[in-house]
């Protein structure tokens, strides 16, 4: 009988899926939304990976940020919504995107296009933007004794001096 009842819950917990968990964190002039999935959020010493949702109030033109890396891109696609693959240093306050894929609904749908960079760069975070609202709430949703909330314009309130650098060495995949 204990068997059963064994074999019944390890049933349960290996059926068990884990979905995303998509939280609003701010949201432009123009009812833009960006999200962070916290679900998929994690921390790695002193930086943090995790998806972010992007959806736009109005079509973007995917051959602009096409031609940004592709010189011979001569297709013209519009999108309306974006997940990216974002790491933060939260001690540097400074982020890259290692991946992105354009959609071409408002929630999804057809992927529009889709890029996987290599060796991408951190760059440095813009005060009271939308890149700051994500590292804001990305960074303190990691730290068990910190608060979030989020708002509608810089994010969340942050004391991120308790992170220390990203080192990203030749590309490679801290997070592996």
């Amino acid at each position: 009988m204990n068997k059963i009842i064994i074999v019944f819950y390890l049933t349960i917990l290996s059926t068990q899926s884990y979905s995303s968990n998509w939280i609003e964190v701010t949201q432009s002039e123009d009812k833009s939304t960006f999200s962070v999935d916290k679900s998929s959020l994690r921390k790695n010493g002193h930086s943090v990976k995790g998806w972010v949702y992007g959806q736009f109030s109005s079509p973007h033109n995917e051959y602009y940020s096409t031609k940004i890396f592709n010189e011979n891109a001569n297709t013209l696609k519009t999108y309306q919504s974006t997940k990216e693959l974002y790491i933060w240093d939260c001690s540097l306050r400074k982020s890259v995107i290692t991946q992105s894929i354009a959609y071409m609904g408002k929630n999804g749908g057809e992927v529009v296009n889709s890029y996987l960079f290599k060796n991408p760069e951190l760059s440095d975070i813009v005060p009271d933007s939308i890149g700051e609202a994500l590292l804001n709430y990305s960074c303190a949703a990691t730290t068990h004794n910190k608060k979030i909330k989020t708002t509608k314009r810089t994010g969340v309130d942050d004391d991120s001096d308790i992170f220390g650098p990203l080192i990203i060495k030749d590309g490679s995949d801290i997070f592996r």
